[in-house]
């Protein structure tokens, strides 16, 4: 097996992975929401220390799905409140540098919840062995936006 073929098999494992677990939970609770979703104000979790720059990988994930982003700071949570950040995400949880083991995230409006995923990583050897954070969050978005 050539070397392309073996990371192409990688990459696919690794998305299974991070997508596939029975252990995860996804609620999307506001269909008609997620469908009109254009952009997110993402809120950092400062107190989350591992893996770092979680919200930058939000960012992206949501990105391939046309929504654009921004993160707001604890400094200025009122705008949150204000009709450019209808929709805002939340995240808790952790793991290692390299990799999410656990993380709850929660996409909603100042109203009401639009959708809920609570993911925890799979136990394969492959998830442990080749983590990749970005593949993981790219994984939870599409749980969140009803993709998968």
């Amino acid at each position: 097996m050539n070397l392309t073929t073996r990371c192409c098999l990688l990459a696919a494992t690794l998305a299974v992975a991070a997508c596939g677990s029975s252990q995860t939970r996804t609620d999307v609770q506001s269909v008609n929401d997620v469908r009109k979703i254009r952009h997110v104000c993402i809120i950092p979790n400062t107190g989350l220390k591992s893996p770092p720059n979680l919200d930058h990988h939000f960012a992206t994930a949501l990105r391939r799905h046309n929504i654009s982003s921004e993160v707001v700071p604890a400094s200025n949570r009122q705008r949150l409140y204000q009709s450019a950040c209808r929709y805002n995400l939340r995240y808790s949880g952790g793991g290692s540098d390299e990799a999410i083991s656990k993380l709850n995230v929660l996409l909603r409006t100042p109203d009401h919840v639009v959708s809920k995923v609570n993911y925890v990583v799979p136990d394969e050897a492959a998830a442990r062995r080749y983590p990749n954070v970005q593949q993981q969050v790219d994984g939870i978005v599409e749980r969140l936006l009803g993709k998968i």
